[in-house]
């Protein structure tokens, strides 16, 4: 985890904040592709993030499940009628 934080120079991938212009940065390691999606733990597909950004990563894929899920519904019941 050091070795992609190192490469990636302390810098979040997404926001571009890093620990030279925040010193308690709390970085974090997490995957492009999502293990669930296949993504494996492999550091090609590793990138550094800011611990705020990965919560907003999880919100924003949880809310776009939903609203897939509901897109579906919506053409079920369209087909219904």
């Amino acid at each position: 985890r050091e070795a992609i934080k190192r490469r990636d120079n302390f810098t979040c991938c997404n926001c571009g904040n890093s620990i030279y212009n925040e010193p308690n940065l709390l970085l974090e390691i997490d995957h492009i592709i999502p293990v669930s999606k296949g993504g494996q733990t492999v550091a090609p597909n590793l990138q550094t993030y800011a611990g705020n950004v990965i919560g907003q990563r999880a919100t924003k894929s949880v809310l776009n499940e939903l609203a897939h899920t509901y897109m579906l519904h919506l053409m079920q019941v369209a087909s219904e009628n």
